[in-house]
């Protein structure tokens, strides 16, 4: 075996392990002491880049999971408040009962209108102080008053009527051209108040947000009848409560063919506006549906029909994009973009209940009875408008409690994910301890075997 003196070849393998056991040490060390498997990228880059991902994830739950409860207080406010507008409102109808009795007399009555006055006064006050964060809550501020008109088709029928007279009937009434539209059946035809009824049209269906109850008023403003030219349409939106919301002009467009006329019959003019299309508001609707009345009337006094043989059209077709309106408060309660719910509290000032001129004294002792029966109805109507909002306040809380509890487990899965990623293992970490601890103790030892290995090169050179 060869001795050499300049390079001591088991010295530098013993270096070379030895500093591998230190940095097995020293990493292990650094793995105790931060509890962390993965302390920077090196250590595990393709774990680094998931863990990161998950811990992204795992704050926005976190912060998810705060504005969720947020929203509840807002929501928890806000129905405080209307709590108190339905015990004004509870007072008021006791008081209109009482007033409803012939055992009072004006004189009665007018102490009690009295109440009553205050009482409306104090349902604006609590709407416009009901406050979350300096946010008015119950002064529709931040009401849910979305309505969706989507397109739905035109409807376009030849009118034809089949004799003449005040009550001539109509046949081939409507046909149904598209699916969103549902023909009533025909009217006739009769004369009230100098006003020729030709048919109606009902049940138009479109989408609208199912917390918001909205009618519509068509209206063709004028048409002449020996004009050919497109006819103005404007579009009245009303709130089942709230009364009109707003007016779009045009909303959709209509026209007229063959000068007004109808087979067989013309409509008769004289220079002046003979026709329009006046479109009365339904009652509310049930459900998501939104209906109106539709009426071709004359309004001359001197209407004439005369035979030409030739069929109307009628065209009405919707505008192909929708109006929104929508100043609801928005929820952001999940870890990521477009994860939001929606909320809107209706206005319940005195005027948006209908109380705002709320009497039950009249003239006399009978008027002032029927006001008050009368009364009876109108605060049922709002206490059935005020308890509507609170159930949807109290739905929507439950909603956003199991939201919470839905986080709070997305939360949790994701945290056990990422600790065991990035976590270290204590147990193995302190195995690998006592290893690293007892290899560099056995590299130092043995290190200084091989640094002294050269001097038998010495005994050599004394022989």
């Amino acid at each position: 075996m060869a001795i050499r003196i300049n390079t001591n070849l088991a010295s530098l393998s013993a270096q070379r392990n030895l500093g591998t056991s230190n940095q097995q040490l020293n990493k292990t060390l650094e793995r105790l002491s931060s509890g962390l498997r993965i302390n920077r990228a090196a250590d595990d880059a393709a774990g680094l880049a998931v863990s990161e991902k998950l811990r992204t994830q795992i704050k926005g739950f976190n912060q998810a999971t705060a504005n969720a409860q947020d929203a509840i207080n807002l929501i928890s406010t806000a129905e405080s408040g209307l709590d108190q507008t339905s015990q004004i409102l509870q007072r008021m109808r006791e008081l209109s009962i009482q007033s409803a009795n012939d055992t009072l007399v004006n004189t009665d009555r007018a102490k009690i209108q009295e109440e009553i006055n205050q009482l409306r006064l104090e349902l604006t006050r609590i709407a416009e102080t009901t406050e979350y964060n300096t946010r008015t809550l119950l002064d529709g501020s931040i009401a849910n008053a979305t309505a969706k008109v989507d397109p739905v088709g035109e409807i376009k029928q030849n009118l034809r009527v089949g004799n003449t007279g005040s009550n001539a009937g109509l046949s081939d009434f409507f046909e149904q051209i598209n699916s969103a539209f549902i023909a009533a059946q025909p009217q006739g035809i009769a004369f009230e108040n100098n006003r020729l009824v030709l048919y109606t049209i009902g049940n138009v269906v479109v989408d609208v947000e199912p917390t918001v109850d909205v009618a519509f008023e068509f209206k063709i403003v004028s048409y002449q009848a020996n004009s050919s030219a497109p006819v103005s349409v404007a579009i009245n939106v009303y709130n089942s409560i709230s009364g009109f919301l707003y007016s779009v002009d045009p909303l959709v467009s209509a026209s007229f063919s063959d000068q007004g006329g109808l087979e067989g019959f013309a409509v008769g003019h004289l220079g002046q506006t003979q026709a329009l299309l006046d479109l009365p508001v339904l009652p509310p609707p049930q459900g998501n549906n939104v209906g109106f009345n539709m009426g071709y009337v004359a309004i001359s006094n001197a209407l004439t029909l005369s035979d030409i043989g030739k069929s109307a059209v009628i065209q009405i077709t919707p505008r192909r994009d929708p109006v929104t309106t929508d100043s609801a408060l928005t929820f952001h309660v999940g870890a990521n973009e477009g994860q939001f719910l929606k909320m809107g509290v209706q206005d319940m000032r005195a005027k948006a209940l209908r109380m705002e001129t709320l009497t039950i004294l009249g003239s006399t002792d009978q008027d002032s009875r029927l006001k008050s029966q009368n009364a009876i109805g109108a605060i049922d109507a709002a206490l059935d408008y005020v308890n509507t909002n609170r159930s949807r306040l109290g739905a929507f809380q439950n909603r956003l409690e199991y939201t919470i509890q839905n986080l709070q487990v997305s939360k949790e899965n994701l945290t056990a994910s990422e600790s065991r990623i990035r976590d270290a293992d204590i147990a193995a970490e302190t195995a690998n301890l006592t290893r690293a601890q007892i290899l560099v103790q056995a590299g130092t030892s043995i290190l200084s075997q091989a640094n002294v290995a050269p001097q038998s090169a010495l005994n050599l050179l004394r022989g």
